[in-house]
């Protein structure tokens, strides 16, 4: 943990490992890893950097850190560009990597933040700089807070979206982008196993953490332990095609099937993560650290932010440039209002293209498997406290524009780092384990960025693409799908990878997870009670019918983990309750 007051140098504690220096009246801590730097006192190099050049120089620091320096009248504390780091919470006076710890502290104010409770039942998570108390705030990934005596506190952006002008250059040819995308990803995994004498590696039998494995065996001639995640009694798997990769590619393998009752580990992890977080891969992250252990005496690689850098929503940006150029977009949206009622909110007819219009007409805000914010309002006791959500116009005259504003904002800045990069990061803290993300490198990122849009999906014009027919991430398809068993490299990507339905398939375990629910006083300080009953009831009800559209379950089941995970948090973060389920 770290902890300390912003005008205090020596009031820092910080319970792992770190590097220190000291030069003059100046004091720098870096708590983490940094990965493309190579001298005996890192430490050092990095407060010298930062002396000669100001903030600009930390963009070009790439790693999993926070990094704090003290003078006698400023403080300052960077966080890496992911967040990968441990996330800093801050008020006025104190910061600490812990939310829970800071909020027992004497005069800090824990006043909830209702405004952000509302969010997260949307969201499934609390967006920066905002946390989920009024007076206390968090750090965004790739963010600089700076304490100056006398003046406000203030946060820099290192990486801003607006300022990403990619620079393509005509005379490379497709296999001098694979050629050059190849040697970073390799470069990359280097930087990040540096020699250690254990590696680990997270494996999904899907494409990204397939190229993990053949480039880290290209690379790294000893034993290397493979941990994969299946789901007992579900057709959503992908076991099979992780076991022929280790028989193949020759790793020390591992596996575990999930069978819902790791749901008992969900208040141990919103305690740990701070502002309430429900995401539906969390069980599965859990579940393969459990699988490498405590203290993995190592480096552990995911194939996490390959999927983002590369896009995530080709085929809904698509259609959401067609539907701009054809006119449609105000009676499409027209249509999307009338059907956000609750007499469509239900396996009809009408949900599906409700659900198509939600994904492709609100293309930056990006996907909701929360509830819808029409809906939530009910769900409150307080109407005025869920406020306006701004609208970010799409860049939809040109797909190549609305393809980097939606890597950029949706993309990475959502998905990635407040969501899949942050959850997995924070779980490797409570495993004391290092894990690391190739794809995400510094390199690789300026890389994507300056990439032709046609490499990144491939299809042979709009319309193919908006049909489903376009090739996504297609570079990398053409670097490592020569090298892959022919089954794993023609697999479909899977589909709703983490089957909800799992988690409440159990009668028991979905009445008693319900009645805990409604035995929380959040149902009485915050949400309604009455229209929670009613969403649980409905619920419980549907669970025992087989025949719904998978997404419509999928939703219905993250809205119900979204509650659950809210009460809990209002159990032990407000009322200082310590709950088991």
């Amino acid at each position: 943990m770290i902890k300390g007051k912003l005008n205090n140098c020596k009031s820092i504690s910080v319970s792992s490992e770190y590097l220190y220096h000291k030069e003059d009246e100046t004091e720098i801590y870096i708590v983490g890893h940094i990965y493309n730097l190579f001298a005996k006192n890192i430490a050092e190099v990095v407060l010298k950097s930062y002396l000669n050049e100001g903030y600009r120089y930390f963009s070009r620091v790439d790693g999993s850190f926070v990094i704090i320096i003290y003078t006698t009248k400023q403080t300052i504390i960077v966080r890496d560009h992911h967040g990968l780091g441990a996330q800093i919470y801050y008020e006025k006076n104190m910061f600490s990597s812990s939310l829970y710890d800071l909020t027992r502290e004497d005069n800090v104010d824990a006043t909830p933040n209702y405004n952000s409770l509302a969010f997260f039942l949307t969201a499934g998570h609390v967006k920066g700089p905002n946390s989920s108390f009024s007076n206390i705030f968090k750090l965004d990934a790739g963010h600089i807070l700076e304490y100056e005596e006398g003046k406000q506190l203030k946060t820099i952006n290192l990486f801003p979206s607006d300022e990403v002008i990619p620079q393509i250059d005509k005379r490379k040819t497709l296999d001098d982008y694979a050629d050059e995308f190849y040697s970073l990803h390799k470069q990359a995994i280097e930087r990040r196993i540096n020699n250690q004498n254990k590696v680990g590696l997270f494996l999904s039998g899907g494409y990204d953490s397939g190229a993990n494995l053949i480039a880290l065996r290209e690379i790294y001639n000893k034993d290397i332990f493979t941990y994969s995640i299946g789901f007992k009694g579900s057709n959503i798997s992908e076991l099979p095609q992780s076991k022929l990769m280790t028989q193949t590619f020759d790793s020390i393998h591992q596996e575990y099937e999930i069978d819902g009752s790791e749901i008992s580990a969900l208040p141990k992890l919103i305690k740990h993560f701070g502002d309430p977080f429900a995401e539906c891969g969390m069980m599965v992250n859990y579940s393969v650290f459990g699988l490498s252990g405590f203290n993995f005496d190592g480096v552990l690689l995911g194939g996490e932010g390959n999927d983002h850098y590369f896009s995530t929503a080709n085929r809904q940006m698509a259609i959401n440039c067609l539907i701009a150029k054809s006119g449609l977009t105000k009676p499409l949206n027209a249509l999307k209002s009338y059907l956000n009622q609750e007499k469509f909110d239900n396996d009809g007819l009408l949900y599906r293209p409700n659900f198509h219009l939600e994904t492709s007409l609100n293309i930056i805000q990006g996907e909701i498997f929360g509830f819808p914010r029409w809906q939530v309002p009910r769900f409150l006791n307080e109407k005025s406290h869920l406020l306006p959500n701004p609208f970010i116009v799409p860049k939809n005259n040109k797909y190549e524009e609305l393809y980097l504003q939606h890597v950029l904002l949706t993309d990475i800045e959502k998905s990635l780092n407040r969501i899949i990069l942050f959850k997995s990061s924070k779980i490797s803290q409570i495993y004391n384990s290092h894990i690391a993300y190739p794809f995400v490198d510094l390199d690789i990122y300026h890389f994507m960025n300056n990439l032709p849009t046609e490499y990144k999906c491939k299809g042979k014009n709009l319309f193919s693409i908006a049909m489903g027919k376009g090739i996504s991430k297609y570079l990398h398809k053409y670097i490592y799908s020569p090298k892959m068993p022919k089954i794993v490299a023609e697999k479909p990507k899977q589909g709703g990878f983490v089957p909800m339905a799992i988690f409440f398939q159990d009668d028991n375990q979905r009445k008693r997870l319900s009645e805990f629910i409604l035995s929380s006083s959040i149902c009485d300080d915050f949400l309604n009670k009455k229209e929670v009953e009613k969403f649980l009831q409905l619920f419980d009800k549907e669970s025992k019918d087989p025949i719904k559209w998978f997404w419509y379950r999928q939703i219905k089941c993250n809205q119900f983990f979204n509650i659950l995970s809210l009460a809990i948090w209002w159990e032990e973060f407000v009322k200082g309750k310590t709950i088991q389920l």
